[in-house]
């Protein structure tokens, strides 16, 4: 079947945003980005991004340069789920991440824009009042000295240690009955007697058990939608009431009005958000759009001119979880090159020199491309072998009639004969990067608790798993395709896998005895 925009598509004659006939006057927009993480904002200086229009050599009607900031914001300078992010960062704000907005630059060209954005300069200050100033330029700034720098959280497990998480996104879910950890020593007992001695069947048909615990790191993943963050947004006529037209590639419409509305100080009915159509959001521009259309309106607003902002790619990446577009194109450049076995040292050493170096880029690669939410989860699981009718799994096929229904019932009889497996209790732990704002970082750890044990009916046994959510210096995690499910049923795959190799059985056959049957019940 194709799709309705399929021909649009592949003839390149659909519109998206930056397609849009621009209306006369139209000013363009680029952001000013952070450039430190874990340090306050000292100072913003915008004079030298003003005087870039004299050395322009559009006409003077057309070379204008505006910068507006936290300063000029008419309505609250706060947006998204929860109002955890701020619009643009203050002189005194704390830069939790690199790539958080400070402001916007608007000129006649988008060419003058983006080059006036980068003469923004913006001073920082560390916690003990150590100051350093940097441009606008997300890859020129001087980094701060270690000596006068907070120590930004990276790593999950840097917000385990530091204990960084968001207040009241704790979550937890727990069915069966009894005490689960003292369920789980009378496993490890048995597991214990059972490798002592020859194993015995338990409970007429059963067989060896196994207490296993593990961990396992998910990285994030970069949406990499088709078309970036955009909006165009034109100002009410000259002499009437304030109000905004937005056009924004966003997935929600609803929430981007909200935003752009809160922001502006304007009444919903003065905003109307339209989309087109989405360079395959996936996600990304749940939350995320509306804080881009909200800084092109608030240049709208106060210039009274229609303006478009465009995000480049790098920028795009920046503010959204990722990485510029050079660190992309780079990265395989320096994988290469780390791999490789150094001259210079001997051939053991260097071999030693190029693991230590490969690690140390994909934990930085894995940790700075992301939108998904990186997870790490730590688990509890114990399984057991079952043999007989214990391991039938009596719930599972109807085998009725004759024939065919026959057969089958054959079939599980000599099924009945051979050892299968079943999980007994599962406590899982699971921790989420969120970044430095919540966004939708708790709906997706409630999304992942939801899912976490996957087809199998481990509840009707003994299931414990708590969630937490991690504050760290990278930008705002947001929704991604599966909203957390992957994550959680990944996780609990990799622990059947490490079960099922501790009782000495295929994984499918542990999979197998595990599913969810008919009349299964999921809580109690």
């Amino acid at each position: 079947m194709q799709h309705l925009s399929a021909g649009l598509q592949a003839s390149g004659r659909a519109r998206y945003v930056a397609d849009e006939p621009l209306p006369p006057g139209t000013l363009h927009g680029a952001l000013v980005l952070s450039t430190r993480a874990a340090a306050r904002v000292a100072s913003i200086d915008s004079s030298k991004a003003a005087a870039a229009a004299s050395g322009s050599s559009a006409a003077s009607s057309s070379s204008s340069v505006f910068f507006f900031g936290a300063a000029d914001v008419p309505g609250e300078n706060r947006w998204g789920p929860f109002l955890g992010d701020h619009l643009f960062l203050a002189v005194g704000d704390r830069s939790e991440a690199v790539g958080l907005p400070l402001g916007i630059v608007v000129a006649g060209s988008e060419t003058l824009a983006r080059r006036a954005a980068l003469l923004v300069e913006v001073a920082y200050h560390s916690d003990d009042d150590d100051d350093e100033s940097g441009g606008g330029n997300i890859s020129s700034a001087p980094p701060l000295s270690r000596a006068s720098r907070k120590k930004p959280i990276l790593t999950i497990e840097d917000a385990i240690a530091a204990g960084s998480f968001f207040e009241g996104m704790d979550r937890e879910i727990e069915h069966g009955e009894g005490d689960i950890d003292e369920l789980f020593e009378g496993y490890g007992r048995e597991e214990k007697e059972a490798a002592a001695a020859a194993p015995a069947p338990r409970g007429g048909g059963g067989g060896k058990v196994a207490v296993v615990e593990g961990s396992i790191r998910i990285g994030g993943q970069e949406h990499f939608y088709l078309e970036p963050h955009s909006a165009l947004v034109l100002p009410g006529e000259p002499g009437t009431s304030s109000e905004l037209d937005v056009l924004s590639s966003t997935q929600s419409p609803s929430g981007t009005q909200l935003d752009v509305a809160r922001a502006a100080g304007l009444p919903l009915h003065a905003v109307v958000c339209r989309a087109t159509r989405l360079g395959g959001g996936f996600g990304g521009k749940e939350t995320r759009a509306g804080g881009v259309a909200a800084a092109a309106g608030i240049a709208a607003l106060l210039s009274k001119r229609p303006v478009r902002l465009v995000l480049e790619r790098h920028v795009d990446a920046a503010i959204s979880g990722g990485v510029s577009s050079f660190f992309l194109g780079g990265s395989f450049f320096l994988l290469f090159v780390v791999s490789r076995p150094l001259d210079l040292a001997p051939r053991s050493r260097g071999r030693q020199r190029r693991t230590k170096n490969s690690k140390l880029f994909f934990s930085l690669f894995v940790e700075t491309i992301k939108q998904r939410h990186p997870f790490y989860v730590e688990w509890k699981v114990a399984a057991e072998v079952v043999r007989g009718k214990e391991g039938e799994g009596d719930e599972g096929g109807e085998g009725e009639g004759e024939g065919k229904g026959a057969t089958t019932t054959a079939t599980q009889k000599k099924e009945n004969n051979q050892s299968s497996a079943r999980i007994l209790a599962a406590d899982l732990r699971l921790f989420s990067n969120a970044g430095c704002s919540p966004d939708l970082s708790g709906p997706v750890m409630e999304r992942a608790l939801m899912h976490c044990t996957n087809a199998y009916g481990v509840s009707s046994k003994r299931l414990r798993a708590r969630g937490r959510v991690a504050r760290t210096s990278s930008t705002s995690n947001t929704a991604f395709r599966g909203f957390g499910a992957p994550q959680g049923m990944l996780a609990f795959e990799a622990a059947v896998e490490q079960a099922a190799a501790a009782l000495g059985v295929a994984p499918e056959v542990l999979r197998g005895g595990s599913l969810v049957r008919k009349r299964f019940v999921f809580s109690r």
